[in-house]
């Protein structure tokens, strides 16, 4: 009709009142020999007003209890050339301001939801039929369609929902690899690419789930696949940074992050290796990136800890900090140092110890500066800082002691100057502040229980083309009261003689003469000059020992001679200094009476117009103040020459110790002990003259050589008394570099070499021990100093270990392990970089860094692994790899939160970087490549199950959005040469109770336009 609605056609097939209703069929017939067979369309027509008509393809309902609804199949006949046919299934275009019509595909409902396969076609030859899940574009300003697919809900207190995977497809032939899983954020062809975010599922009222990056176990004759975490690579900028990072805890302790390579039975253990990022941009300021590791901070309670364990074996893994090599310019600065103290505390110690040994020697500890070509050796500097309250710090050198034999030497040795002269070694106290005395210098041996004491030698090097070396012994000037006093007595012998001292030079060479000796007092500006005193003791059941003074043979020209000279005076009727002299007296038993004197034989100078002069000789006493000093000294030189060389030594022995040499000043009372001071004078040509203290040799068996220790004075004061400070300095280079410092324990030539501890003493009963520094010096020009910390080579033998540990404390927090690379003001701060050792023939060391387990009531330290904060330019970033491998495979890289016993597991979250002005970080998760055979598999699925609980939930999903689309999620195989796309299966898992597990694919929902579509 015109004006009502046009009739209605209905194809019924005929009724059956008890067996099945008639068939309908629509088709075209068969086509002839040389034609198609008809088209069949089914289609409404077309409105000018209103909605046009709808088709509806759906069979009926079974009221009966033993049946079900009839099926529908639309399905596309078999030809035998060409592609297949195709199917098209599209909803609704509108050309209006509305979305497109919607197009929903949905299994039927049931006890169990019905089951929903959407597959590509089989290849019967070839690859399978690719199959594209695909949201339509967004032409013009507007953003892509959004796709979602969510595995169906629950609504049941106690079961799951239901599970979603994701799973390449399975290579059933014998050596087919399984079809590979990407997935990727969308492409941005102008703007930043899509984000791709894998977070676990959400729990309202417990525990969020677990989320799981893994590669599949190995099958029976293979390897697990690696699993990497990396960026992309970047043509303008930086590239993407990897951040691993367990979020903030309101109600307990933020998660653990734990770096683990798995345990394996053959070959050695994986590797785990954390590196900087490689520049490849010239100049100073593109430098590699840096690695930090720095441990947790604690607020008002203390920071965490960080430890750097070789691992456990058979022997213990290795631990090496080197920094980085420098290709071009010098290497990377390695700095060893606490942070600065807050307001109300201590600045941290520094230990460098070994362990303890139950079966052979102890580790060595070697601080050493590398060789130079085209320049110096670096310089080795202890310093202790500068303090404004209490004493200086001390620095400390003890060799180590042993029960059955010999203790430890100290050595201290310049380097060797292959073309110029050896280095030097100062010995000395530094000036004193406005109100107190420069520190004093203590050259001792210990005291012995069985034997000789060790024996102290001051001796110079022999020379070759030039005089041996000079020795003083010089007290320094003083403003005010007498000057210092030089004492030099031998040993005291308890039960025999006392030690011989014997001053004297030694014996000439084929065409020279011995050398002089002069002992003199100085000159006086203001007064007399100093006494000069020689003595013998007295002598119980003896006589007193007798003084030579004697000129030696000669078989040419006159005897030598000897000349004793009182001083001069200018003053107007003065006379001449004294000369006193006295021969010994003798005392007969039982009387007063004298007998006959000593023999006597000196002559004092004459007089021209008065008496000869007198004699004496000896270093007045003071009673109430200081007694006179003595000096030994050789006199300034002339014009073209040097002063003389002074020796102090004892002789050689053929049985027993030889005599030992002690400097020591006199006990105090109310004062300070006297100081002693070996310094050697100042010259104005060529280097300058050399200290040397060298202990003596032992040709004998079993023994060691003479020890050589270094001292300082204890404090024995009631109250504030501490301990003296030793100090080591090298002398200052104004022009060049200034003097290194060098030691060396002695050298085994069958055995082993000796060694070198640096150690602070134990505290007493109310007290911390002394805090330990090795630091270099500041530069106000170019670098500051290398500081060094290496074991030498090994032959026949492993090199010795390094060990950094923290001691126990049975109080408080433990000692803070802190590794920091330097500030730079204007470049990149310095690298830190831990290497294990290489093995030249097997395999490399391992590196594990790890917190230590915790005790019965805490929990373990946490691990960070973070870059620091930007002030301009992007933050450094993180790689964590394996690193590549000929003949083998590469290590594999393993994320794993360890297992507890108590509460929930702990959470691993990865999370690309937060941006406030452009798009967020990339996160890519990519199997690795093969080459030649297929690349790995990327497996992302929740562990299973306990005994009473359920799997965790596994959500796939982009974030929302205040302003735009919400971003992308694609699910694809990738495109394939030579054979099919792989397959993509989005499967429910089977149960054995309630209804299967529900697979829901739906669109957006929109609360202003149409929904979107599902395609």
């Amino acid at each position: 009709g015109i004006d009502q609605s046009g009739g209605a056609t209905v194809l019924l097939s005929g009724t059956s009142t008890s067996l099945d209703s008639g068939p309908i069929s629509v088709g075209s017939p068969n086509a002839g020999d040389k034609g198609t067979s008809g088209s069949l369309s089914l289609t409404t027509g077309a409105t000018n007003s209103g909605v046009s008509g709808s088709i509806a393809v759906k069979t009926g309902k079974a009221l009966g209890s033993n049946g079900k609804g009839g099926g529908i199949e639309v399905l596309v006949g078999s030809g035998n050339s060409g592609s297949g046919g195709d199917i098209s299934i599209k909803s609704g275009l509108t050309e209006a301001d509305f979305s497109g019509g919607r197009m929903d595909i949905a299994a039927g409902a049931g006890s169990y939801g019905g089951v929903l396969t959407i597959s590509s076609g089989e290849g019967i030859d070839e690859s399978g039929g690719t199959m594209y899940v695909k949201v339509g574009d967004g032409t013009g300003n507007v953003d892509g369609g959004n796709m979602f697919v969510e595995a169906g809900k629950t609504t049941s207190s106690t079961a799951a929902g239901g599970e979603m995977y994701v799973t390449g497809g399975y290579g059933a032939g014998g050596a087919s690899s399984g079809g590979r899983t990407t997935v990727q954020g969308g492409v941005g062809n102008g703007k930043t690419g899509g984000e791709l975010l894998l977070l676990s599922g959400y729990g309202y009222s417990s525990t969020s789930g677990k989320l799981i990056l893994a590669t599949a176990n190995a099958g029976k004759k293979g390897v697990s696949a690696p699993l990497e975490l990396k960026t992309g690579t970047s043509n303008a900028g930086n590239s993407g940074f990897v951040n691993l990072k367990t979020s903030d805890s309101l109600g307990g302790r933020a998660g653990n992050i734990n770096i683990a390579v798995g345990q394996g039975t053959s070959g050695i253990g994986g590797e785990v290796i954390i590196t900087g990022g490689a520049s490849a941009g010239g100049g100073a300021k593109n430098s590699g990136g840096r690695t930090s590791i720095l441990g947790g901070s604690g607020g008002s309670a203390p920071g965490g800890d960080v430890l750097v364990y070789g691992g456990e074996g058979k022997p213990g893994g290795n631990v090496r900090v080197s920094s980085g090599g420098g290709t071009q310019t010098s290497s990377g600065v390695l700095e060893l140092t606490t942070a600065n103290a807050g307001k109300i505390g201590l600045s941290g110690s520094i230990y460098l110890s070994t362990g303890t040994s139950s079966g052979g020697d102890t580790g060595m500890i070697n601080l050493k500066t590398s060789n130079a070509i085209k320049g110096g050796a670096g310089a080795i500097s202890l310093s202790v800082g500068s303090g404004d309250t209490n004493a200086g710090g001390r620095i400390s050198m003890f060799a180590g002691d042993s029960t059955p034999k010999t203790g430890g030497d100290i050595l201290m040795q310049t380097g060797f100057g292959q073309k110029s002269s050896s280095g030097q070694i100062s010995l000395m106290t530094l000036n004193a502040g406005e109100r107190g005395v420069s520190g004093g210098i203590t050259l001792s041996t210990g005291t012995t229980s069985f034997g000789a004491s060790g024996q102290l030698t001051f001796h110079t090097g022999e020379a070759t083309s030039g005089s041996g070396g000079d020795i003083f012994i010089e007290v320094g000037p003083g403003d005010v009261g007498t000057g210092g006093t030089v004492a030099i007595a031998s040993g005291y012998g308890m039960e025999t003689s006392s030690g011989a001292l014997k001053i004297r030079s030694l014996n000439a060479g084929v065409f020279g003469v011995s050398g002089s000796l002069t002992l003199s007092t100085g000159t006086s500006s203001g007064g007399n000059t100093g006494f000069f005193h020689m003595t013998t003791g007295e002598a119980t059941s003896g006589h007193g020992g007798s003084v030579f003074v004697v000129v030696g043979t000669g078989d040419s020209g006159h005897g030598g001679e000897i000349k004793i000279r009182a001083g001069n005076s200018t003053y107007e009727n003065a006379i001449g200094g004294a000369i006193t002299m006295m021969a010994g007296t003798s005392k007969n038993a039982g009387t007063d009476q004298l007998s006959k004197g000593g023999l006597f034989s000196l002559t004092a100078g004459s007089g021209n117009t008065d008496l000869g002069g007198q004699m004496l000789i000896q270093s007045g006493p003071g009673i109430s103040t200081s007694s006179g000093s003595v000096m030994i000294r050789t006199p300034n030189s002339g014009l073209l020459g040097k002063s003389g060389t002074m020796k102090l030594f004892t002789g050689t022995t053929s049985l027993g110790g030889s005599g030992n040499l002690m400097l020591n000043t006199g006990a105090a009372k109310f004062g300070s002990g006297g100081n002693v001071t070996l310094l050697v004078g100042d010259g104005d040509s060529g280097n300058g003259g050399n200290v040397v203290l060298t202990a003596g040799k032992s040709s004998m068996s079993s023994t060691s050589g003479g020890k050589l220790n270094f001292t300082a004075g204890e404090g024995q004061g009631g109250y504030a008394g501490r301990g003296g400070d030793v100090d080591i300095k090298a002398g200052m280079g104004h022009s060049t570099s200034g003097g290194s410092i060098n030691i060396y324990s002695g050298v085994g030539k069958l055995t082993h070499s000796g060694n070198v501890t640096l150690v602070t003493a134990n505290a007493g009963t109310a007290g911390a021990s002394g805090m330990m520094k090795l630091s270099t010096g500041t530069s106000s020009y170019g670098n500051s100093g290398l500081l060094n910390i290496t074991t030498g080579e090994g032959k026949f033998g492993r090199g010795g270990n390094i060990t950094i540990l923290v001691g126990t404390g049975n109080s408080g927090h433990g000692g803070n392990l802190t590794l920091l690379a330097g500030v730079s003001l204007v470049r990149t701060g310095g690298a830190i970089d831990m290497s294990a050792g290489i093995g030249s023939a097997t395999t490399s060391g391992s590196v594990t860094i790890r917190s230590s387990n915790a005790g019965n009531k805490g929990a373990s330290g946490a691990l960070v692994f973070s870059s620091g904060t930007a002030g301009s330019g992007n933050s450094g970033s993180i790689l964590i790899g394996s690193a590549a491998a000929t003949g083998g495979r590469g290590g594999m890289v393993s994320i794993s939160v360890g297992s507890g016993n108590s509460g929930q597991g702990g959470r691993l979250s990865i999370l690309s970087g937060r941006s406030t002005v452009h798009t967020g970080g990339l996160l890519s998760i990519e199997s690795g490549e093969g080459t030649s055979t297929t690349s790995g598999p990327v497996t992302i699925r929740t562990a299973n199950s306990g005994q009473y609980g359920s799997s965790g939930m596994l959500v796939f999903s982009s974030g929302t959005t205040t302003s735009g689309n919400s971003g992308a999620l694609r699910i694809g195989s990738g495109a394939s040469t030579g054979g099919r796309g792989g397959a993509l299966s989005i499967t429910v898992g089977s149960g054995t109770s309630g209804a299967g597990g529900l697979l829901t694919i739906l669109s957006g929902r929109s609360t202003k336009a149409t929904g979107g579509a599902v395609t």
